[in-house]
């Protein structure tokens, strides 16, 4: 019982990390595009 809430807990772990991470990229590109649109319009 106690090894499947571990199991349990370690997968939700994993699934909330995954997710940060995408959120992460997803923030990196947002803001890699931005700068990229204010550059050129800056030239």
């Amino acid at each position: 019982m106690d090894a499947e809430i571990a199991s349990q807990k370690d997968i939700r772990s994993k699934a909330v990390i995954d997710a940060e991470e995408k959120e992460r990229r997803r923030i990196a590109q947002d803001l890699h595009d931005g700068v990229g649109q204010i550059l050129s319009a800056a030239n």
